[in-house]
């Protein structure tokens, strides 16, 4: 198409555009998650003294995290691209429901507290979400709902370690001392931080 509506040089800067976007992209997100794995890791969610809770001595990042995001996307080159999206759609997809059943959740702990709220905002509307986004998950391809699904299960199994059979509340994310306003590096005080 891009020939089309500009002959060749269009088509090859709009080519080198995708790629240098696509590869931005995959760096941000494979610093975004490894920064999240971090965390989850600093925060008892995953095992920190393995190595998810770990900083590098001198970069202060998580090199172990970005190796480990690399590692299970390098299989990814082989993919085309409607599997990748519909990997990414399905996260969402399922992320989205979640939201919507938790809001129902939350109005029927509320109701029981004696607190009314609307049971359009906070029982159909939801719902209907919901069921939409299920709707939506059914649709993707065969492969992504198998692995999506996996995943969940992995992280159901993992919940419930953490939780001693889902008897202790789950880990919740601590903020350190100035990062209410924003993203800031752990306190020097942190066991896991390494020391010069």
């Amino acid at each position: 198409m891009s020939t089309t509506v500009g002959a060749k040089s269009f088509a090859d800067v709009a080519t080198i555009v995708g790629m240098l976007g696509g590869f931005a992209s995959c760096v941000a997100i494979q610093a975004g998650t490894s920064r999240l794995m971090f965390v989850m890791g600093r925060d008892d969610a995953l095992p920190r003294r393995v190595f998810f809770g770990r900083l590098h001595r001198k970069p202060l990042t998580p090199v172990t995290n970005v190796l480990i995001i690399g590692a299970v996307g390098l299989p990814a080159m082989n993919l085309s691209l409607a599997d990748v999206t519909s990997f990414i759609n399905f996260g969402a997809f399922l992320g989205f429901t979640l939201v919507n059943v938790c809001v129902i959740a939350y109005a029927v702990r509320q109701w029981r507290a004696g607190t009314r709220h609307s049971a359009v905002r906070y029982l159909l509307l939801p719902a209907a979400g919901a069921a939409i986004d299920v709707y939506l998950i059914t649709q993707l391809g065969g492969t992504a709902v198998r692995l999506g699904l996996g995943w969940l299960v992995i992280g159901i199994g993992w919940l419930a370690v953490i939780t001693k059979g889902f008897r202790r509340p789950a880990p919740e994310l601590r903020l350190r001392s100035g990062e209410e306003g924003g993203a800031a590096e752990p306190e020097a005080s942190d066991p896991l931080l390494p020391t010069a």
